[in-house]
This record gives C-alpha cells, structure tokens and sequence, in this order.
C-alpha cells in the first residue's frame, strides 16, 4: 500500500461504522487486535495511544510465565 492508501484506511478505519462496508472494517480491527494480542503487540500498542513506552518482548514473557503458573 501507499503511503496516501495507509493514511486513508487508518481514518477509515477510525470512523469506520459510517461506511457502507462497516462490519468488513470492523472484523479486520477485531482480526488485527487478535493478531497482535497472540505476538505480544497489542499492550504496546495500548500503551503507544496512551503515549507511554514499554518493553513487548518482557511484557510478553511475563504474561507468558504468569499464565503457564496459573
């Protein structure tokens, strides 16, 4: 994708219940988070909107640790 395509999709994307393809874009943010909790991104991505920074790979293998103990 293009530069000028990313940015389009990423605002598509925010005000996505106002397009006629509204559940296509919402399962694709609903697929992606997934994605992205299953590798360990999503936190950061959490924490990048709330502009702060953390370390992925250790909050991962906490998390990972923690549940392998529970």
């Amino acid at each position: 994708m293009s530069e000028d395509d990313i940015i389009f999709l990423r605002a598509k994307l925010s005000i996505a219940r106002y397009f006629p393809d509204a559940q296509t874009l919402l399962n694709y943010i609903g697929e992606t988070f997934d994605s992205r909790i299953k590798n360990g991104k999503a936190v950061g991505d959490i924490a990048d909107v709330m502009g702060k920074t953390i370390d992925e790979a250790k909050t991962l293998s906490v998390s990972r640790k923690l549940i392998q103990e529970q």
